[in-house]
């Protein structure tokens, strides 16, 4: 109830709300979108670029030369109420020098109407890979070293975005307990699919219910509680931001199901294919056909059993 409250305050407060309202062509949206670029040197407080200011992007610190991670928050929320955000940000930093960059979509995000959410989400994507192609223009920075993460509805926005970016195609995506109720997800065209990206990973907590990646993560913890849906759903980015800031690899097993995993009937054994690790060192196992891949994690954080 805690987090639920200031989320449906937040949505009451808006005076820019877009409730009702048709939604808008990729330019009016991008005008409510916010990208806010953080690099060690500016950890704690980002340089907000907005799209086609290239004296802005030149007056940041962000560098072409160095990898990019673009981090997009979920549905009824922005970055300063889902909290993991930050915290992808600082051990983003921590790990290694690189630019992260932070999608601010708050504007549509929460609208509580999930069905207008969603379309809003679409063309958010869509103005998230625009605006990587003007990182490309305005300073020649290279697709080929960046990689996206969202959660949520957000996981569905770097679908959108990656979709844009075919030639090359984006590395790598992180889906985290991408949503799945407003977007058709046996159309590769409208959900968050391995065709998005060279490689993409998908972590399942509560909300996503399809295989979308080429490898798709199924964490299983003691005591899932269904009537903290909020937070089982955003375990999803927590485990995330855990890999990343932790050593503890998360390592997970292939396995076609979840009984098979839970009554032994799946090697622990950790060879070539299988087994991987749930989160930022998620690895592609360039085989042909698409893989599971079970582990148990901890009911709290940490999440990660040693």
């Amino acid at each position: 109830m805690a987090v639920i409250m200031p989320m449906l305050l937040m949505a009451l407060m808006l005076s820019l709300s877009v409730w009702g309202k048709p939604v808008m062509e990729v330019n009016d949206v991008m005008d409510h979108l916010k990208f806010t670029v953080y690099t060690r040197v500016n950890q704690d407080k980002g340089h907000v670029v907005p799209y086609n200011s290239t004296g802005e992007l030149k007056a940041s610190n962000f560098d072409p030369k160095k990898q990019t991670t673009i981090v997009v928050h979920g549905w009824m929320g922005n970055p300063f109420i889902y909290t993991w955000v930050g915290h992808a940000k600082d051990a983003l930093l921590r790990m290694s020098e690189q630019n992260v960059i932070i999608v601010d979509w708050g504007h549509y995000a929460m609208d509580p109407d999930a069905v207008l959410a969603a379309k809003y989400a679409r063309k958010t994507g869509t103005a998230l890979g625009e605006y990587v192609k003007f990182l490309e223009n305005a300073v020649k920075a290279d697709r080929r070293n960046m990689q996206l993460a969202g959660h949520s509805m957000g996981g569905q926005v770097i679908s959108f975005a990656a979709k844009q970016l075919t030639n090359p195609k984006l590395p790598k995506l992180f889906g985290l307990d991408t949503a799945e109720g407003e977007f058709n997800c046996s159309d590769t065209a409208d959900c968050l699919n391995p065709t998005d990206a060279d490689f993409v990973a998908e972590i399942h907590t509560m909300v996503s219910r399809t295989d979308k990646g080429h490898i798709d993560f199924w964490p299983l913890h003691p005591h899932v509680n269904p009537l903290n849906y909020i937070g089982e759903h955003l375990k999803g980015a927590g485990y995330w931001v855990e890999s990343i800031a932790s050593n503890c690899t998360f390592e997970a097993y292939a396995c076609p199901d979840k009984d098979s995993f839970k009554h032994d009937k799946c090697s622990t054994t950790c060879t070539k294919n299988n087994c991987n690790h749930m989160g930022l060192r998620a690895s592609n196992p360039n085989i042909p056909h698409r893989v599971r891949y079970f582990l148990n994690v901890n009911d709290h954080a940490p999440y990660c059993k040693k």
